[in-house]
């Protein structure tokens, strides 16, 4: 589930041009289907429902190896000024060293 919200956070941030983070505020519910284990490699999709100044409400799955492992709800974050608790400039740059375009992976 932490992977799902900070997929979450990161599209507040970038949605914002680095100057607001989500804090988590909760999930209506949250499944655990199948465990994953060491080596496995997550694939978590988040769908935002609706984005508000006083709060982000989306939806998420994880799956590995195309099975769904795991899958919240109503998952609810406020938004919050970035640089009260992060450095943007910082941010930008963890941003730029894990952002793999897809047509790169692909290559």
């Amino acid at each position: 589930m932490e992977s799902l919200f900070q997929l979450g956070n990161w599209l507040i941030v970038l949605s914002s041009d680095f100057s607001r983070m989500g804090l988590i505020e909760g999930a209506e519910s949250v499944n655990f289907i199948k465990p994953v284990g060491p080596g496995d490699v997550l694939e978590v999709h988040v769908e935002t429902a609706h984005c508000r100044e006083e709060g982000v409400l989306f939806d998420g799955s994880i799956r590995t190896n195309g099975t769904i492992v795991a899958h919240a709800s109503g998952c609810r974050m406020r938004p919050a000024p970035l640089d009260d608790y992060r450095n943007p400039e910082d941010m930008k740059t963890l941003f730029s060293e894990i952002h793999r375009p897809f047509a790169e992976v692909q290559a």
